[in-house]
């Protein structure tokens, strides 16, 4: 009997090394699996500008990967709390003063336009196709309302040739990178869950189009449908019912392996993984600054084994 119905994995025409450069950007389930990467091995960068959820809002600060030269327009500054944040990043990109956080998204920004350009892979995790249009000037859409008065804002849901057009112009100027779709699994339930099922659907038929436009470029990982249709049970979710728990993302990354690695590369994984966690243990007893001469130790050797593979999380 079967009990668990599968998601029919699609066959990718590449493999992901250590070698390569991963840079993420998206919901916080991007940052869920851009972190099991670290912890084997790999080099990423992760959400510079912090989690994002709709797909404007990482279309336009993508833009700003490939133009870095003017920052300006990626900064709606706001005042809440004693501190600055911006409309266009996360809440946890902050400062004390307006010119400051101009400053800090610009640095941000620098670096990561600098760590795109040497990435392999770009990983865009979409989240939500429901937007908010700051209502203080140029109705423009905004990445965080930063707590702002809801009366600040006008939500809608976005229309799925926006998402294409928009997706559409960054696409063409990213050259020499594989670029993988994947939505995010956790259900913004805050918006309803028929409202959220319809956003859902906006974001898989845009990438669906996106996939048919730049078939060479453009790949989808089914994230979404391994964790609502194969892990259905609310077991494999967090108290809130909505954010996938431990085991699923787990699930997820054997899924992931399973896709875009090799034997070997998974191989070495594992062996890095062991090495990471050992790293990050705490005894209870005995000489700390044993337990990590020990993790030192293993890791110059595994080096000798496996170059190529990011030593920095070990002791970074």
């Amino acid at each position: 009997m079967k009990f668990q119905l599968s998601v029919q994995m699609p066959l990718y025409p590449f493999r992901l090394r250590h070698e390569d450069r991963i840079f993420f950007m998206g919901s916080c389930f991007s940052e869920n699996i851009s972190e099991m990467m670290s912890q084997h091995g790999f080099f990423v960068t992760s959400n510079p500008w912090g989690i994002l959820f709709n797909p404007v809002s990482l279309a336009r600060l993508t833009e700003k990967l490939i133009h870095p030269e003017n920052i300006d327009d990626a900064v709606i500054p706001v005042f809440r709390e004693k501190r600055w944040f911006s409309l266009h990043q996360h809440s946890r990109i902050c400062s004390e003063s307006e010119s400051e956080i101009y400053e800090t998204v610009e640095q941000i920004t620098l670096q990561a336009a600098e760590d795109f350009q040497s990435s392999d892979a770009l990983i865009v995790t979409f989240g939500s196709a429901f937007v908010y249009e700051y209502l203080d000037g140029k109705n423009e859409i905004v990445a965080n309302c930063q707590k702002l008065p809801s009366g600040s804002f006008c939500k809608r849901l976005l229309e799925i040739d926006e998402i294409v057009e928009i997706w559409s112009k960054c696409i063409q100027e990213i050259k020499g990178k594989k670029i993988i779709f994947t939505i995010s699994p956790v259900r913004h339930s805050k918006d309803g869950l028929i409202e959220n099922n319809q956003s859902k659907s906006v974001l898989i038929l845009a990438i669906k189009k996106l996939l048919k436009i730049f078939p060479e470029k453009c790949f989808y990982f089914p994230a979404y449908e391994i964790v609502i249709d194969e892990l259905r049970d609310y077991r494999f979710f967090e108290e809130d019912m909505v954010h996938p728990a431990l085991i699923s993302v787990k699930y997820v990354w054997e899924k992931w392996c399973q896709c875009f690695y090799d034997h070997s590369t998974i191989e070495m994984a594992i062996e890095f993984n062991k090495l990471y966690l050992f790293s990050r243990h705490r005894p209870l007893y005995g000489d700390v600054e044993l337990h990590r001469m020990q993790a030192f130790n293993m890791m110059k050797k595994c080096e000798l084994c496996y170059p190529n593979m990011n030593y920095s999380v070990i002791f970074g």
